[in-house]
Parts: C-alpha cells; sequence; structure tokens
C-alpha cells in the first residue's frame, strides 16, 4: 500500500517566536574586591548565554523565503534525510516535515510543506520526498516562483529521462486568477532504465497559482498525472523548465 503525508490548505509564513535566554550579569557593587579572581569567573559565566543568544538571532533573521531558496536545497526524489541534514540547524520548525507534521502545523510554523512516501509502508530504506507546496509571505512574481520551482525540480534525472508532456494555463476573470502547470514524463528509454534500476520515479509537474499578478502558492510533485484546476478559460502558454 502507498501511503503519502499531504498537508491540505494554504498555510503562510510565519516567523516562530523565540525566547531570549537570560544572561547572567555582574551586579555592581562599591565594595572592594579582596581579590580579581571572582570578577574572572563571573565574566567566564556570561560567555556562554551571550554565544547561545546571538546563535538563537541569527537562525531568527533568515527569513521564511530564505528558508525555501537556500542554495543547494533538496529536490524531488531526494531522501526525507537530506532535508533534515539541510534545514534542522535553521528552521527551528518552520519546515512542516512528513514525520513530524503534526506538531508543526498546529504550532502555525509551516514555511513549506514537504510531501513524501512513507518507507515502512513502501519498503524503502528511507522517505522519497515526492513533493514540496510553498505558500510565500512576500509578493513574488510569476518568473520568481517559476524560478522557485525550477530549483526544486531534478533536472539532471529530468534532461535524462523525461520529456515535456505539457504545458497549460487558465484564467479565472472571477478572481483575476491564472493557474498554471508543467508535466514532464518518462520517455520510453526513460521508462526501460528507471525500471532496470529498480527506481521510484514518476511524472514531475509544477503548479503556480497566481492572483492580481502574484503568486500565492506553488507546488512540485511527482503525480500521476498531475492533478489541475481547469476552471475558467485556457489561455496559450508554453513553457519548458530543461530549455
Amino acid at each position: 500500500m502507498i501511503v503519502a503525508v499531504l498537508i491540505g490548505g494554504v498555510i503562510e509564513f510565519t516567523e516562530p517566536e523565540t525566547e531570549e535566554p537570560t544572561t547572567a550579569t555582574a551586579e555592581p557593587t562599591t565594595e572592594p574586591t579582596a581579590t580579581k579572581e571572582p570578577e574572572t569567573e563571573k565574566s567566564e559565566v556570561t560567555k556562554e548565554p551571550e554565544t547561545e543568544k546571538n546563535s538563537t538571532e541569527e537562525i531568527k533573521d533568515i527569513s521564511a523565503y530564505e528558508l525555501v531558496t537556500m542554495e543547494g536545497h533538496p529536490v524531488l526524489y531526494d531522501y526525507l534525510s537530506a532535508a533534515h541534514t539541510f534545514w534542522d540547524n535553521y528552521a527551528e520548525k518552520r519546515i512542516d516535515f512528513p514525520d513530524d507534521h503534526f506538531d508543526d502545523f498546529q504550532a502555525g510554523k509551516t514555511v513549506l510543506i514537504i510531501d513524501a512516501w512513507l518507507s515502512t509502508e513502501r519498503e524503502l530504506e528511507e522517505h522519497i520526498m515526492r513533493g514540496f507546496e510553498i505558500y510565500p509571505n512576500k509578493e513574488i512574481s510569476l518568473n520568481e516562483g517559476l524560478d522557485i520551482a525550477k530549483s526544486y525540480l531534478p533536472l539532471d534525472i529530468l534532461r535524462k529521462w523525461y520529456a515535456l508532456e505539457w504545458s497549460k494555463c487558465y484564467y479565472s476573470e472571477e478572481n483575476n486568477t491564472y493557474q498554471y502547470y508543467v508535466l514532464y514524463a518518462p520517455t520510453e528509454s526513460g521508462k526501460e532504465s528507471i525500471d532496470e534500476q529498480g527506481l521510484d520515479y514518476n511524472y514531475a509537474g509544477v503548479s503556480l497559482t497566481v492572483q492580481n499578478d502574484i503568486v500565492i502558492g506553488l507546488e512540485v510533485v511527482s503525480t500521476n498525472p498531475l492533478g489541475r484546476n481547469t476552471d475558467g478559460k485556457e489561455i496559450d502558454w508554453e513553457y519548458d523548465f530543461l530549455n
């Protein structure tokens, strides 16, 4: 049985609240000190809390947008362990991992939702990431959204074994919303190579929702085929991430 973890609904980026660690400080005194050694000890005491505080501030200063666009982040078909290795030191639970999604979802700290097959059901050694959902908390254009989506595609795999199936766009005049879709499918030789190596690759698709010229959500998914909302009028739009 194939089990996929998927959080529904649009969740906007939120920055987690962090408590500033209390720093021990020396009380002023007018009395003479017998030796200088106690002062040295008090000075030593304050060093570690200050380091912790600075470290927390550095993590806090990484915005939600920076987290999901950090150079070298994991992509589709990577393993979930790679996502933990990459983001755990920075995210402070602002990444919604499928192995701890309930805590993150309830805390309202999700900036990126990761979908994955559960290895226990698939009898795989690790969780394979099968999708990403991103809901920007800053205004980005269609081109910026496409750049982000491209960074989550396994381009080397797509160039080797896949071909563009189609790209489509639908426009809803009622709410001035455009829905953009791009879908890739394995070629015949790609299917043979994937099957021969026992790889668990499928379709690869991108979906972007643009309302009033602003991207309000995007997905990079492996699905069969990419589900799409066809409400509205289909308009001409051709796009290929591989060109």
